[in-house]
């Protein structure tokens, strides 16, 4: 992950340039990805409200326009990284 003014930008998996190629693989699906961004924003910005309504409203926000509410899976990876 990298920050410029204090944007988050750039937020992968993992750092190709070092030698952990192979130790962390890419997002396997788009849950996983958006989970990460999640975990990201709330140890960045220390606030659970604001994370939480960010992810609230990605969620709904992807439902209307893909007809698809994923909540329950992304859900399910959020607790996942907690473990």
């Amino acid at each position: 992950m990298s920050e410029k003014k204090g944007q988050i930008y750039n937020i992968r998996p993992a750092n190709w340039k070092e030698n952990c190629r192979g130790v962390l693989k890419p997002f396997s699906c788009k849950e996983e990805f958006i989970a990460a961004l999640y975990h990201t924003h709330l140890s960045e910005s220390n606030q659970t409200k604001v994370s939480k309504a960010w992810l609230d409203n990605v969620i709904v926000e992807y439902e209307k326009y893909c007809g698809e509410n994923m909540g329950n899976r992304i859900m399910a990876d959020i607790k996942g990284i907690h473990q």
